[in-house]
């Protein structure tokens, strides 16, 4: 009674918000559109996605309907309000290798995924992947349950929270600053990250989205499965998941690099700090990732004031 009685209390508060910040004058972005004309560029006989999910092909009357703006974003957000794990909760398998990844975004996933999904899809073996097809290609192999898998190795790799929110913030808000149809664009106003972490702070964590739930959220979806999580650090490495990817014949690829470095204590001050502390905490207190935390509010309490900085096209990261 006690979770149900919480999902009923989240979406409660979620309305108020959508009926406060949202909004249906702004058309969504068509997703389906979008991954068909990428697709398009990968020979059928390589991937053909209609066969790889059949089931996800809408019929003609739905795909009607769905061309038309105010219904598709009634019906996304409809249907994740009533399932966000599902935006979320993104498991890729390999049987061949018994290896499950649990993709958590702004991980270092798209460049994880450049050199996984090929043990997913045999095919890719002989067919280099380029960056901007990945989503694209990964939307139509992923699960959203994982069952019990018996003697495979199951992994993740996680992040500095504050590392990932403001990773996050640069790829979502690049101008002109929307959070495309989520929450029936609830995020539409946002400019600083501050904005956006005012707001998340207010959205219950499991409705954040999949670059903003946090992580975990992500791995606690996997019930009483042992996974083995490696941290990704600041300068995207990690060597013992290199060794770990090289053991099964896989490489940690360098994709989606920002066009400028950037530091991300200059995206916080001391009150954001504490907002991204309080909507994160089992990140940083469970993932062991209180440092982080620490050590920026102690530099705010030194007197330490980096440059407050604000997404630009010129240091975005596009996806991961």
């Amino acid at each position: 009674m006690g979770k149900v009685a919480n999902t009923i209390r989240d979406i409660f508060r979620l309305a108020l918000l959508v009926t406060r910040k949202g909004s249906l004058r702004v058309p969504p972005p068509d997703y389906a559109g979008m991954r068909a004309r990428i697709l398009e560029e990968i020979p059928r006989t390589i991937f053909d996605p209609d066969i790889i999910r059949t089931n996800r092909r809408p019929t003609a009357i739905k795909a009607q309907l769905l061309s038309i703006p105010f219904i598709r974003l009634a019906a996304g957000n409809i249907a994740f309000i009533r399932n966000p794990e599902k935006s979320y909760a993104q498991y890729f398998v390999s049987h061949e290798k018994k290896l499950v990844y649990i993709r958590i975004f702004k991980c270092g996933s798209t460049s994880i995924l450049k050199s996984f999904l090929p043990l997913v899809h045999q095919p890719f073996a002989t067919y280099p992947l380029k960056t901007s097809s990945i989503d694209s290609v990964a939307h139509h192999l992923v699960q959203h349950t994982l069952p019990d898998f018996s003697g495979y190795t199951i992994f993740a790799v996680t992040r500095n929270p504050l590392e990932r929110l403001v990773s996050a913030y640069l790829d979502v808000f690049n101008p002109p600053h929307q959070y495309p149809d989520t929450l029936f664009n609830i995020f539409r106003n946002c400019r600083t990250l501050k904005d956006v972490v005012m707001l998340l702070d207010r959205i219950p964590d499991r409705y954040r989205g999949p670059h903003f739930v946090s992580q975990t959220t992500i791995l606690n979806s996997v019930k009483s499965q042992n996974v083995l999580r490696f941290n990704l650090d600041s300068a995207g490495r990690n060597t013992q998941l290199e060794s770990f990817l090289n053991d099964y014949g896989m490489a940690m690829h360098r994709e989606n690099r920002t066009a400028s470095p950037y530091d991300f204590r200059s995206f916080y001050d001391a009150e954001t700090l504490d907002l991204a502390y309080r909507i994160y905490k089992e990140d940083f207190e469970i993932l062991g990732y209180r440092d982080a935390y620490i050590d920026l509010k102690k530099a705010f309490e030194s007197g330490w004031h980096g440059k407050l900085s604000e997404a630009s096209s010129g240091e975005r990261p596009i996806s991961s």
